[in-house]
C-alpha cells in the first residue's frame, strides 16, 4: 500500500530515473544449489580462520548458521562473530568489519555500506528462503558488503506447482476491484458515492493503475524470487556459475543446528537470570558467544 501514500502529484510532473551503470561487472556470483555445500564453505573459512559476511532472508537461518559456525572458530576467532537480527542491538558501525565474522538477518537490507579497508575483499553468502522479502530486497540485502570479493548464494528450490497469483494484470484489476471493501487505503482514494449512496469506482485514476501495476509486479517477483533475484544479479553485471545440484540440508544436520540454536538461546536466559541488574547485556553476551 505504499505506492498509493504518495503525495498527489499530478502524473505529468513525475520523473524517473534508470540506473544502467554495471558495478559488479567483474565479479561472480556463485548459485550453491546444494545447501550442504554451502554449510561447508562457511565451516572450512571459519576453522581456518578466513572472515567473511553471511546474509539471510530469514532470522531463523541466520541464528542457526550463527551457532553452527561458531562451533568452530577457534578461541580467539569467537570473540569475532557478530550476529544482527531483530533479537540485537548491535550496530554495524561500531563492528570492526575488517576482521569479523559476520551474520545478518533481513535486519540489514538497504541504507547500510559495510566498507572494509582497501586491501580487505570478503566473500558474502546468503542463504535465500524466498517469500519473506522480494527479491530486490535480497539483492540489496546481498551487496551491503560494498568491497565485495565474491558471492555465494543458496535458495530453496521452488515449488512448481504453485500457480501464479494474478494471470494477466487485468486479473489483478479485476480482483481489487470485486473485493474493494477488504482494501480501506485503496477504496478511499478510488471510489465515490453516487446520490444514492451507491459506491462507485473509477479504475481509471493514475493512483488505482499505478497500484494495480505495483501490486502484480511485486507478486510475481515473489512467485519465483530466485529468478528476479538473478536478474537483479546479472542487471549489475555479475557472472552467474552454479555449484553442485538442488539439495536441501541433510535432515540430521537441520536437526542438530536447531537444537544447538535453542540451546544457545537457553544459555543466554540462565546467564541472564544470574546476573545482577547493572550487568545485563543482551547484545554483548550475543556478540561473545
Amino acid at each position: 500500500m505504499h505506492i498509493i501514500k504518495m503525495r498527489k502529484t499530478q502524473p505529468e510532473y513525475l520523473y524517473y530515473w534508470v540506473n544502467t551503470y554495471k558495478k559488479f561487472t567483474n565479479h561472480t556470483a556463485y548459485h550453491v544449489k546444494d545447501e550442504n555445500i554451502l554449510l561447508d564453505m562457511l565451516v572450512e573459512r571459519t576453522t581456518k580462520g578466513t572472515k567473511f559476511i553471511f546474509a539471510s532472508d530469514t532470522k531463523a537461518k541466520a541464528d542457526a548458521y550463527y551457532h553452527e559456525c561458531y562451533t568452530h572458530a577457534s578461541t580467539e576467532d569467537k570473540k569475532k562473530f557478530v550476529l544482527i537480527t531483530k533479537d540485537t542491538t548491535t550496530n554495524i558501525n561500531d563492528v570492526d568489519v575488517n576482521d569479523s565474522f559476520i551474520f545478518m538477518s533481513p535486519r540489514i537490507t538497504c541504507g547500510v555500506s559495510i566498507i572494509t579497508d582497501i586491501d580487505v575483499n570478503l566473500d558474502t553468502f546468503m542463504h535465500i528462503k524466498g517469500g519473506v522479502i522480494s527479491p530486490v530486497s535480497i539483492y540489496q540485502q546481498a551487496t551491503r558488503n560494498r568491497c565485495l570479493q565474491s558471492l555465494y548464494y543458496y535458495c530453496t528450490p521452488s515449488n512448481p506447482t504453485n500457480a501464479k497469483p494474478f494471470g494477466s494484470l487485468e486479473e489483478c484489476s479485476t480482483y481489487y476491484s470485486r473485493n474493494i471493501h477488504e482494501f480501506k487505503t485503496l477504496m478511499n482514494i478510488t471510489t465515490t458515492f453516487d446520490d444514492e449512496d451507491n459506491l462507485i469506482m473509477n479504475k481509471n485514476t493514475f493512483y488505482y493503475r499505478t497500484f494495480i501495476r505495483n501490486d502484480y509486479i511485486t507478486k510475481i517477483l515473489d512467485f519465483d524470487v530466485l529468478h528476479y533475484f538473478q536478474k537483479e544479479l546479472e542487471t549489475v553485471g555479475f557472472t552467474i556459475e552454479t555449484i553442485g545440484e538442488n539439495m536441501k540440508l541433510e535432515k540430521e544436520k537441520k536437526e542438530t543446528m536447531k537444537d544447538l540454536t535453542e540451546q544457545s538461546a537457553n544459555d543466554v536466559f540462565e546467564e541472564i537470570a544470574n546476573m545482577d541488574e547493572s550487568e545485563r547485556d543482551i547484545n554483548h553476551i550475543y556478540c561473545v558467544r
